[in-house]
């Protein structure tokens, strides 16, 4: 369930930019997360928020990209927060290409391992990816914390928020209402694990 808030998480730039810079390797992280069992723990109430937010998340995530393609100055920034970010991360984490490159194999082992049903590799490849996630995944926030990288994504998000608008004119609501249920789905979560 982690996976889903931090995808429906603070919907912000930063998850944005976060989104855009890093989707390919960090979505390719080890096994994925037995998500109907957890939905089956849930409330009603839960789930309707949760499949609420989806709902708007899909048309969020349509509108970022229609204003994306229709506007080359908002790729140009994109592309420059992008390079600014890939440049802190690889700063505070000097091995980042290694760690994302293992990414990628351990996937490959995994799914091996799953059709030999090695449970023992299974296990340790788990740790393993766990491991290397946690390593990319502080070095990306540290990134995202930086006041200059803090600032650029501050403008990336107005001008990006502006183009959607333009599409959309009740995309700002959407985007508070995400947050709003976000907010809520946590706090929900949290009561139930």
């Amino acid at each position: 369930m982690r996976d889903f808030r931090a995808s429906v998480g603070r919907l912000s730039t930063a998850a944005i930019a976060a989104a855009l810079l890093f989707a390919a390797p960090l979505a390719a992280q080890g096994p994925p997360v037995q998500q109907d069992q957890m939905q089956m723990q849930m409330p009603d109430s839960v789930q309707e928020m949760i499949t609420e937010a989806q709902a708007i998340q899909q048309e969020v995530q349509q509108l970022q990209m229609q204003a994306m393609e229709e506007n080359e100055e908002l790729q140009v920034m994109r592309d420059q927060l992008s390079e600014m970010v890939r440049a802190a991360v690889s700063e505070i984490e000097p091995e980042f290409d290694q760690l994302i490159e293992r990414m990628g194999e351990l996937e490959q082992e995994f799914m091996a391992a799953q059709q030999s049903q090695d449970q023992e590799a299974l296990q340790q490849l788990q740790m393993e990816a766990t491991q290397v996630q946690t390593r990319l995944q502080t070095a990306e926030q540290q990134a995202m914390e930086q006041p200059q990288i803090q600032e650029e994504i501050e403008v990336f998000e107005d001008e990006l928020m502006a183009e959607m608008t333009l599409h959309d004119p009740d995309a700002p609501q959407k985007m508070e209402r995400l947050e709003e249920l976000a907010a809520r789905i946590e706090a929900a979560m949290d009561g139930v694990g």
